[in-house]
């Protein structure tokens, strides 16, 4: 069974920018519906984002000195 996806618009949610090839990033299974159509970059920018991997760099970064 295909999941329900928003339309896909033509540009990248966050930069607003026209690409080749968008990517849908959802974050949860039960709302496949509940998404967004982001280019491949902010496809695994996002993807860092809820897996935490954002905190974690600024902890370490702050934590170098």
């Amino acid at each position: 069974m295909r999941a329900e996806k928003r339309a896909r618009p033509d540009t990248c949610a966050l930069w607003s920018k026209a690409v080749a090839r968008l990517d849908y990033h959802h974050w949860d299974n039960e709302q496949q519906h509940i998404g967004l159509w982001l280019c491949i970059s902010c496809h695994i920018f996002a993807g860092r984002v809820d897996n935490d991997m954002v905190n974690k760099y600024l902890d370490l970064k702050g934590s170098i000195r």
